[in-house]
């Protein structure tokens, strides 16, 4: 059985399509085509990229109407370097998932959220210098989080296609 003879996340190319085995399943997909980073710099009120569009807003701090959700992140504005870069994730990258100390391979976060092999092809980062600020849609960084000193927010909004 191929499943079982084969570890997670052993792939066959075949033309513009994969077989991805992914723990207990096969998974036939399209091939994802990853994307140049996208640069932001402070003044674009929209990013686009071949995933969707990222709305950006500077907020004064107002922590009352702040409504996260998976395709949303407050960022303490502060904080970040601009310019921003959104990229796709790379093997090596770590940041400092909202609600740990430590830093933590993206890698393995993406596996300890369970995120199937060809979902993880598609996760993309918006990333402040060097530190990734947002795995987006999934969590923002430690490091970046809006706090009760934060006096101005980045909102970002992800409308993915």
């Amino acid at each position: 059985d191929i499943v079982r003879d084969h570890q997670p996340g052993k792939k066959f190319l075949a033309g513009k399509h994969q077989l991805v085995v992914d723990r207990e399943h096969l998974i036939i997909h399209e091939e994802l085509q990853t994307f140049p980073p996208v640069i932001i710099h402070a003044d674009n009120p929209i990013a686009q990229g071949p995933a969707g569009q990222l709305h950006l807003t500077v907020m004064e701090r107002d922590l009352s109407h702040l409504q996260a959700g998976p395709d949303v992140a407050y960022l303490d504005l502060d904080k970040l370097v601009y310019p921003l870069v959104w990229r796709v994730w790379q093997p090596g990258d770590f940041f400092v998932p909202l609600g740990m100390q430590g830093r933590k391979k993206l890698s393995d976060f993406l596996v300890d959220e369970k995120v199937s092999q060809a979902a993880k092809a598609g996760v993309s980062v918006i990333a402040s210098g060097e530190a990734i600020a947002w795995v987006v849609g999934r969590r923002i960084s430690e490091n970046f989080k809006v706090t009760p000193e934060t006096r101005r927010v980045l909102r970002l909004v992800f409308d993915g296609k």
